[in-house]
C-alpha cells in the first residue's frame, strides 16, 4: 500500500535575504526554488520579481512543476528517506511562503510568514543515478530530461540519486497553497503529522514540529487505518483549497 513522503522545497529561512517565495491574499503562490551557486538554472520571469538578482543567482530548479518530476541527491541525510520510495507513493511538497496582498506587494517588507503545503507527485517512475531513460515512454522521456539531476539521457552519475516521474492525473503544483497551521493546535500538521515513533509534535519542546519535518520521510501509511484516516484530512484541506484535485484518488 502507499505512504505519503513529506519533502521541504524551495526558498527557506536560510535564503530569506536573498529569494522568498510569496503566498497571496486569495491563496495563490509564487513558487521560488532555492539559490545555488553550483546549479545552472536560472530564475524565469515570474519568480524574478521575488529574488534579489535573479539575472546573476542561479537555483536548483526542482520540482520541475511543468513536467511533473523531482530529484534529490539522497547521499545526504536530508533526503536518504527518499530511496525507499515506490511507485504509486505521494511525495507531498511543504515550503515557506512569506504573506504579502498581491504581487506589487514588497514581499522583503514582510515579516509573516507561514509554512504551506504546495504540491503533489504520485509516484509513476523511478530513475537511479547513471541510469538511462529509453525503456521509458516518448512523452515521460521528453520530461524527464528537462530535471535538474539529468545529464542528457541518463541520471547524473553520483551515486544515490533519484529523478521521479508523477503521474500527470494524480500530481500537480497546486493553485492554491494550504496552510500547515504551524503553532496552532488545531492546524493541519499538528492534526496528521506524528513522529517516526508516533509521538504528536510539539511547537516549542522536544519533539519539536521543525525537527521531526527537517528530514524527508514517510509520514503516513495508507495500510493503517488510523494513519489513512489522517491522510484524508490532508486530502479534504487541499480538495477545499483546490477542488480539482484530490491527493487520495486512484
Amino acid at each position: 500500500m502507499s505512504k505519503i513522503y513529506l519533502v521541504n522545497v524551495g526558498a527557506n529561512a536560510a535564503h530569506q535575504n536573498l529569494a522568498r517565495s510569496p503566498v497571496f491574499q486569495d491563496g495563490s503562490f509564487v513558487y521560488v526554488s532555492f539559490p545555488d551557486d553550483e546549479s545552472k538554472g536560472r530564475y524565469g520571469a515570474t519568480a524574478a520579481p521575488f529574488v534579489r538578482d535573479p539575472k546573476r543567482m542561479r537555483t536548483h530548479v526542482d520540482p520541475d512543476w511543468k513536467n511533473l518530476t523531482y530529484g534529490d541527491n539522497c547521499a545526504n541525510p536530508r533526503a536518504r528517506a527518499l530511496l525507499s520510495v515506490e511507485p504509486d507513493d505521494i511525495l507531498l511538497f511543504w515550503a515557506l511562503l512569506w504573506r504579502i496582498r498581491d504581487r506589487n506587494d514588497d514581499v522583503w517588507a514582510s515579516d509573516r510568514k507561514g509554512w504551506y503545503l504546495i504540491g503533489a507527485l504520485r509516484v509513476q517512475h523511478i530513475l537511479s543515478s547513471r541510469e538511462g531513460i529509453a525503456h521509458l515512454p516518448q512523452a515521460d522521456q521528453r520530461r524527464v530530461v528537462q530535471n535538474g539531476h539529468m545529464n542528457g539521457r541518463r541520471v547524473e552519475s553520483r551515486n544515490f540519486v533519484r529523478v521521479f516521474l508523477g503521474k500527470r492525473k494524480h500530481s500537480a503544483r497546486f493553485d492554491h497553497a494550504v496552510d500547515l497551521g504551524i503553532y496552532r493546535n488545531d492546524g493541519l500538521l499538528k492534526k496528521t503529522i506524528r513522529t517516526a515513533q508516533g509521538q504528536e509534535v510539539m511547537w516549542n519542546r522536544s519533539p519539536r514540529w521543525n525537527s521531526v519535518t527537517r528530514t524527508c520521510r514517510a509520514v503516513l501509511d495508507l495500510s493503517a487505518p488510523k494513519e489513512t484516516q489522517r491522510a484524508q484530512l490532508i486530502c479534504s484541506s487541499i480538495s477545499s483549497a483546490n477542488p480539482e484535485f484530490d491527493l487520495l484518488a486512484g
